[in-house]
């Protein structure tokens, strides 16, 4: 069995918009969300299939709140931040590597991605929040903004 499943998935930009839509979903639709996710987490259905449903349900809050925050970004950017914050929080995590893998993309796009979630709307992520705060109290130190990247480059 491959690191990542091969699931057909369409390239990027094939069921996009080309004007500066805010409705992520005319983008990027359900079921290629659960493409990628059944790609990430092969084998691993009743994984695969919340983390798909949690993050379409993040994605159209995210949209309601700051539709503006979606501008310029690709289907891979959006989704690997989410697997990788969501895949943690249910604790099925996968690195950053094995996201990029699977999404063809790279750890960078992941790490900036999951980065952006975490400062944009913290409240989608209070575990980590207390997490990351919890870290930081340890080591001494108190940053002023707790959803900085200093913050989240210790996730």
């Amino acid at each position: 069995m491959s690191e990542c499943a091969n699931t057909g998935l369409k390239t990027l930009g094939e069921n996009g918009n080309k004007s500066r839509n805010n409705d992520v979903l005319s983008r990027l639709n359900r079921i290629d969300v659960l493409n990628y996710a059944s790609k990430i987490w092969e084998g691993q259905e009743p994984t695969a299939q919340p983390i798909a449903s949690e993050t379409v349900r993040i994605i159209n809050e995210a949209n309601e709140k700051a539709p503006s925050f979606f501008w310029g970004k690709s289907r891979k950017w959006i989704l690997s931040g989410l697997f990788y914050l969501l895949g943690r929080r249910i604790g099925m995590a996968k690195t950053q590597k094995q996201i990029a893998r699977c999404l063809d993309t790279n750890e960078t796009t992941v790490r900036d991605s999951y980065r952006e979630w975490l400062g944009h709307f913290p409240e989608f992520w209070p575990e980590t929040t207390a997490h990351l705060k919890e870290r930081h109290s340890k080591r001494g130190k108190t940053p002023s903004n707790p959803h900085s990247k200093q913050m989240a480059k210790f996730l």
